[in-house]
């Protein structure tokens, strides 16, 4: 039996102590939320009539309030006996329209309003309304109606009854007060919400009786907020106050969005830093974090913090962070956020050039870059000698023929792919040579014949020789020998196509490119490129520079031209064949020096070259 009255009570003190402290919890929580004290109201305030902004003389932490704003219709008494605000006008002026009604009051704009609002990551909750005011019986009883309206002016009715009859007591100093703690709209208040408030006096007396703009004599009166710190039945203190709770809080949530300093693409092995942007609060939050590797398993990632450092990944990850308000269970989350690991790759770059780097002057080149890893819209700087190239494409290829002996030529690839490691690589350089070794000049063919014929050319200045080929392939297989005259000349050819291909040597690692001519050799005659040539002859042979052409031709648009050994043209003169058959007598300016020269018979089936020599 002892034990059993040990048992109860110590049950019954630890439930008055558990009691006791859910008390003093609610007590600490029901605190001042907004107050306005009217004692500090001045004289210039007090008396002026229309608009009065009276500001909150105590507000709790986080909470911000507004000024108890009259409107326009709204005056004050004069003399001493009131030390309120709002005064004798707040009950209405001679304009009010009869009877003075809630509806008409409004409209006539006579009554004040204020704000409360919680600050950013808090809650509001209203649990109680006071007001002290003064109120005298010679106008009959009034009434007050306060309403609320949330985010707008579109008010509702908290309360509107009589607050005292006023039955013949001039000066009746009453608090009144309001539970406010059973309206849902006004509880857990977020603070993305305003809450409006409008005190509205309505005179309920004779309906007749139409209220005066100025104040009777001070044993009059009728209602104001009043200064409840004149009145020792009364505390000191805010003549007209809320109490209620403020709580940390955030909903709804919006939880934004996740942003990363690196974009959504990352190369292996490293990490990023994440974070949340757009609508996400800040206070009253607790922040999850969680990461999977299939966008379906997640797990824990970070806490407690809207950053997240992903710290090294080595594979495609899924983010997204869950918010909870610290309040309450409210919650909700991000959108994935999508991380992809790219390989890292590095680029290479080669460059080559067709024909080739060693070319003769002037000569077109093409430089063309073979890239790995280069990626999707990759760039190509182009340089010469180590210096950009104004003007050259940013694409895989160049083509110049501005190029001179020494040049070097490069490339710089820029990789457009995401990792790539260097983003941008040098190619190998390529260094041009120019061949001064020139081809043998003015190539002709004279004194032919039908199994035979003589090749002659124009000297260069600094050969060696001349290197030749005499025989029926069109490509360059050997060479058959060196010459080092100007002259080659062949006899007994058999029928058939013949070509005779000739470089000029200057030295043993400088020859010019090969220069080809064919002829065809026939019983019927010399062909020259498939064609029947011309037959002709001049005569004397040396002369004076005074001679005869004569012969038969192929083709037509015959005309003859003359040149020195340098290539240096002296003389041109159309033919008219007759029949095929040409004799023209050739005279030449007498200025012309001794020498050897070359005449040309062309027409439109091929040309003929003979060498002959005027002597003066």
């Amino acid at each position: 039996m002892r034990l059993m009255k040990n048992i109860v009570s110590s049950f019954l003190q630890l439930f008055f102590v558990l009691l006791l402290l859910n008390d003093n919890k609610a007590n600490a929580q029901n605190v001042l939320i907004a107050g306005w004290d009217v004692s500090s109201i001045n004289a210039t305030q007090l008396n002026n009539l229309g608009p009065q902004n009276f500001a909150a003389t105590a507000s709790a932490t986080n909470v911000v309030a507004g000024g108890l704003m009259r409107t326009a219709n709204v005056g004050s008494a004069t003399g001493n006996l009131f030390a309120g605000w709002g005064g004798f006008g707040f009950c209405g002026t001679a304009t009010d329209p009869i009877p003075n009604t809630l509806a008409n009051v409004i409209g006539n704009n006579a009554f004040a309003y204020f704000t409360l609002k919680a600050d950013t990551g808090h809650t509001l909750s209203l649990d109680s309304f006071t007001i002290y005011f003064y109120s005298a019986a010679n106008y009959g009883p009034r009434q007050l109606t306060l309403q609320y309206g949330i985010d707008s002016l579109n008010f509702t009715n908290i309360y509107t009854n009589v607050l005292t009859p006023n039955t013949g007591v001039i000066g009746n100093l009453v608090n009144f007060s309001l539970n406010l703690g059973n309206i849902a709209a006004l509880q857990n208040v977020a603070y993305t919400h305003t809450i409006y408030f409008r005190l509205v006096p309505v005179y309920s007396g004779t309906a007749t009786t139409i209220l005066p703009v100025t104040a009777p004599s001070a044993g009059a009166g009728v209602w104001a907020i009043y200064n409840s710190n004149t009145n020792a039945s009364f505390n000191a203190g805010c003549d007209m106050f809320f109490k209620g709770t403020v709580g940390i809080g955030c909903s709804p949530i919006a939880p934004g969005t996740i942003s990363s300093n690196i974009g959504n693409q990352i190369c292996g092995n490293g990490n990023a830093v994440l974070s949340l942007n757009g609508n996400a609060p800040i206070n009253g939050v607790n922040y999850q974090w969680k990461s999977s590797t299939n966008g379906t398993t997640w797990i824990n990632a970070g806490t407690n913090t809207p950053t997240l450092n992903t710290g090294v990944i080595t594979a495609t990850t899924y983010y997204k962070c869950i918010e909870t308000c610290v309040s309450g269970t409210v919650a909700d989350s991000t959108p994935v956020f999508t991380l992809t690991v790219n390989p890292v790759v590095t680029p290479t770059i080669n460059i080559s050039a067709a024909p080739g780097t060693n070319i003769n002057p002037g000569q077109t080149v093409t430089f063309t870059a073979t890239a790995t890893n280069a990626g999707t819209g990759a760039t190509y700087e182009w340089k010469k000698n180590g210096t950009n190239i104004p003007g050259a494409p940013t694409t895989n290829t160049y083509t110049t023929n501005q190029l001179s002996d020494g040049d070097v030529i490069s490339c710089m690839l820029h990789s457009a792919t995401v990792c790539s490691v260097p983003d941008s690589v040098w190619s190998n350089p390529l260094l041009v040579t120019i061949n001064n070794c020139l081809p043998p000049a003015g190539l002709t063919m004279w004194n032919l014949s039908a199994n035979g014929t003589e090749f002659v050319w124009n000297p260069v200045n600094g050969a060696t020789g001349y290197e030749y080929i005499f025989d029926q392939q069109s490509t360059i297989i050997n060479a058959s020998g060196i010459t080092t005259v100007d002259t080659f000349h062949r006899e007994n050819n058999k029928s058939g196509t013949w070509y005779f291909h000739i470089r000029t040597v200057c030295n043993s690692s400088n020859q010019s490119p090969w220069i080809t001519i064919p002829v065809v050799f026939s019983t019927t005659g010399i062909l020259l490129n498939g064609k029947e040539a011309n037959n002709v002859t001049i005569y004397p042979n040396p002369n004076t520079g005074n001679f005869t052409l004569e012969g038969t031709i192929q083709g037509k648009d015959a005309q003859i031209e003359i040149m020195n050994t340098i290539g240096q043209m002296i003389y041109r003169q159309k033919l008219q064949p007759i029949n095929n058959t040409i004799k023209e007598t050739i005279s030449l300016p007498e200025n012309l020096t001794n020498g050897t020269y070359l005449l040309q018979l062309s027409t439109t089936d091929g040309a003929n070259t003979i060498r002959f020599q005027p002597i003066r």
